[in-house]
């Protein structure tokens, strides 16, 4: 699998009963209206539940996949990252896993 697809956004008020999230490495966005721009891109490396649910407060809609490994989900949030950062809240490029040695896989930094 390695990263799944992203699936439908969801209004935050699903977030509790949303049961198909798992603790597991994966990707998320968060969303201030249903059909706007990304405003927020992340990742968890161990407990995707626990970090969308951080977002609760101040965004209205989540998206999320499951990926295999946090290197994964990293290299995943990184295109989801470059590709809609014009309109982000998080203008920080994403922090690598600490066991990746690697370079994101757009930019090379």
């Amino acid at each position: 699998m390695v990263c799944g697809r992203l699936g439908r956004i969801r209004p935050m008020r699903e977030l509790r009963n949303d049961n198909a999230i798992m603790n597991s490495p994966g990707v998320y966005i968060y969303y201030r209206s249903i059909d706007g721009h990304p405003r927020y891109i992340g990742r968890s490396d161990n407990d995707l539940r626990s970090r969308i649910s951080h977002g609760e407060n101040e965004y209205r809609y989540y998206q999320y996949c499951h990926c295999d490994t946090a290197i994964d989900a990293y290299k995943k949030e990184c295109k989801l990252w470059h590709e809609h950062r014009n309109y982000l809240d998080n203008r920080n490029h994403p922090d690598k896993p600490e066991d990746y040695t690697g370079n994101c896989p757009v930019c090379g930094n």
